[in-house]
């Protein structure tokens, strides 16, 4: 009898315990509840908006193409105005090839939206688990409101833009650091690095995160020893830049072999920098003639153009940058 009586005050949950476990199921059903909102907002924005892709003169119109393009042979082609970011891309031919396997690229439409729809949601526990960490539980209950109802987070899954994979890889890119941050294994740090590549692949001004994250990591290296200090923040920024540059640099090394030319991912900053100072904007004939004469050119030829121009224009007056 006495040993029964143990085992049954063993088993029993102490009122710490119950108060812990009900302390954790709250939060876990406000986010089930906010990740049903999320996707009943997504379905209904899908359902009241028609946007194909296939019939827009847009940017979604174009990916659509380049990305089809890609999936039936094989061949990337760059857009015909500037070198784009290849990585959503890559992201579309995949699900329209499976769209043409299954055969209707339609098909391929339907499944960029439910993976980018699963994409948007899943931003909802990671938002929580990330605010929790860096401030409080109930800021973390709403930053996930906020990203469960937000409307660009309830539009972009829908549309076919690089926006969403983007936005995607560049959070979980923050929710890896702070993970390392706490538990300070080098894996989040691996996984930080390549996410972030993974973003600026799909919109280059990804690449400015990199400096923000070793500011970042260096500040939380904190060991007394100044030798031991700085052997610790050597392996862990090589942790993090490493497969940042590992992942990127594939794209630049293609591009340098057809264009001749150091292109890290885009000439995107390049040219909308060039058309913004160009003497055509400057003295008000407008961009239309900055582009006219960047069109004239082969595409091989657009880069080094325009950082030429940029080099004499900051030289000779450098308060158009103003």
């Amino acid at each position: 009898m006495l040993s029964s009586s143990v085992e049954k005050a063993t088993i029993a949950e102490t009122p710490y315990q119950k108060s812990q476990s009900r302390t954790l199921a709250r939060p876990l059903l406000w986010i089930a509840i906010l990740i049903v909102i999320g996707l009943i907002l997504r379905l209904w924005f899908l359902a009241v908006n028609q946007i194909d892709p296939r019939f827009s003169a847009a940017d979604d119109g174009d990916y659509y193409l380049r990305a089809l393009q890609f999936a039936v042979t094989g061949e990337y082609q760059d857009n015909s105005w500037l070198i784009r970011p290849p990585g959503h891309i890559f992201f579309f031919a995949a699900m329209l090839r499976i769209g043409l396997w299954l055969g209707d690229p339609a098909i391929g439409i339907t499944l960029i939206r439910v993976v980018q729809i699963g994409l948007s949601l899943a931003l909802i526990p990671l938002g929580y688990d990330l605010a929790r960490r860096l401030f409080h539980p109930r800021a973390g209950l709403i930053f996930a409101v906020v990203l469960a109802i937000w409307m660009p987070l309830v539009e972009l899954p829908i549309l076919i833009l690089s926006e969403p994979l983007f936005f995607f890889m560049l959070f979980l890119h923050v929710w890896f650091l702070v993970r390392w941050r706490d538990e300070h294994r080098s894996g989040w740090l691996i996984g930080a690095g390549i996410t972030l590549a993974i973003a600026a692949l799909a919109r280059s001004p990804g690449l400015y995160g990199a400096l923000f994250a070793v500011i970042f990591i260096v500040t939380q290296v904190r060991i007394a020893d100044r030798q031991r200090r700085g052997q610790q923040m050597m392996v862990v920024l090589l942790a993090f830049l490493l497969p940042f540059v590992l992942t990127i640099a594939p794209w630049t090394i293609c591009n340098y072999l057809i264009y001749r030319d150091i292109i890290l991912i885009d000439t995107l900053g390049p040219v909308n920098l060039w058309i913004a100072m160009s003497d055509a904007v400057h003295e008000g004939r407008g961009e239309g003639e900055a582009k006219a004469i960047l069109m004239a050119l082969p595409q091989a030829e657009r880069q080094r153009f325009v950082s030429s121009e940029l080099r004499r224009i900051v030289q000779t007056e450098p308060w158009r940058l103003t």
